[in-house]
């Protein structure tokens, strides 16, 4: 299972505008979770979108009826009823990928050496927020915040 967080009171906003695309975010989160500096591994990424000049940070923002549990035939996502949290059990997890077209905020990876990855808020401490020098990725109190995810046409691809 992830990190523990005891309530979550507070959760990840993203403000798309804001991003320059740096990506400190994801090496930070690769570091943390991997051990590594390989943003392949991290728990968010940053798509780009060139022709709108767009940077979009991508990660877990634990909708209150998550897609990606009601699309996982394993019971490895769950919402825990504590936290309101959506949490990853790898030891349920047959890396199907069910769950990863089922969210919208294309929040889910999978990867052969490490499986399914899932932002689990960093125990509570996100690493990718304070590196975030625009503030494009802030941890605030539920009410705070306003999610400022820019919409990308769909006959337009990501890189």
């Amino acid at each position: 299972m992830s990190a523990k967080v005891k309530r979550l009171d507070k959760n990840l906003f993203i403000n798309s505008e804001a991003c320059t695309g740096c990506r400190f975010c994801q090496v930070i989160c690769s570091v943390v979770k991997e051990g590594k500096g390989d943003p392949d591994k991290a728990r968010i990424h940053i798509e780009t979108y060139p022709y709108e000049g767009l940077m979009i940070p991508r990660v877990c923002i634990n909708c209150k009826n998550a897609p990606c549990v009601k699309a996982c035939p394993t019971g490895a996502l769950e919402i825990d009823a504590k936290t309101g949290m959506v949490v990853l059990y790898e030891d349920r997890c047959d890396n199907c990928a069910e769950c990863i077209p089922a969210c919208p905020f294309n929040a889910l990876t999978l990867t052969l050496e490490s499986g399914l990855l899932k932002c689990d808020l960093c125990g509570g401490d996100p690493a990718c927020v304070k590196v975030c020098i625009t503030e494009a990725i802030q941890f605030l109190g539920s009410g705070k915040g306003t999610q400022k995810i820019a919409k990308v046409p769909t006959s337009h691809k990501r890189i």
